[in-house]
């Protein structure tokens, strides 16, 4: 999948915005996992972040943290050309499977930004 430069640029804001969060949980590089999906027909952004664990918060309290994480983060204007969809999942609800389980056509970030950028 080529994707272009702007886009490219998003995703990158995207994952700088969930490493810091992880940070800020003090969860190590292998206790979350960032991936997307994208479409350019419906101009989306699927991000689907599996954490560590929720601590004391239920998985709503959990996705309202990470999704003012993004918002307080780095997206202008330009950034936001497409619609970004947040799923967040813990390691035990994927465990679980059914509808916690990784949909398909979600590509991991560090593959996904590997992909070389294309002039938009």
């Amino acid at each position: 999948m080529a994707i272009g430069r702007t886009l490219k640029t998003t995703l990158k804001k995207i994952v700088s915005a969930l490493k810091d969060f992880a940070g800020q949980q003090c969860w190590k590089p292998d206790e979350y996992k960032i991936l997307f999906q994208i479409s350019k027909k419906w101009g989306f952004v699927s991000v689907f972040f599996i954490v560590k664990d929720f601590g004391e918060l239920d998985s709503h309290e959990m996705w309202e943290r990470v999704w003012k994480s993004l918002e307080n983060s780095t997206l202008t204007e330009q950034d936001r050309v497409y619609t970004i969809r947040l799923s967040v999942r813990d390691w035990k609800q994927m465990r679980e499977g059914g509808i916690y389980s990784i949909p398909l056509g979600f590509i991991d970030q560090e593959e996904l930004l590997a992909v070389p950028s294309v002039v938009d």
